[in-house]
């Protein structure tokens, strides 16, 4: 950040990648490398402004557009589409990630 923030940069951007934040139903990780909200502090700390791109759906580079594992297990047929278990997961996903970014 600050090698980017010395070419005067002032802008970071990052994906929150679903799958690697929940890798099993029910537990959202923000620990460690998953650290949002240090990464988020670290971003202000440099005087500089953050994208956060939290998906669902990154993109197609990834596997599965990283959605979770378990996401994909329970619904084999329905992802991307108005399957009510799909809809009901991706729904609650955005409560998981934004109050992480309010600093």
């Amino acid at each position: 950040m600050r090698r980017a923030r010395s070419m005067c940069l002032n802008t970071i951007e990052t994906y929150v990648a679903w799958n690697k934040h929940a890798p099993v139903r029910g537990r959202f990780d923000v620990s460690g490398r998953l650290d949002l909200v240090r990464f988020l502090q670290c971003v202000a700390d440099e005087g500089m402004y953050a994208i956060v791109r939290p998906g669902p759906f990154m993109c197609a580079a990834w596997h599965d557009g990283v959605l979770p594992g378990w996401l994909t297990k329970e619904c084999p047929l329905g992802l991307r589409r108005s399957d009510p278990l799909y809809i009901v997961a991706v729904a609650q996903y955005p409560g998981q990630v934004l109050p992480l970014t309010t600093l």
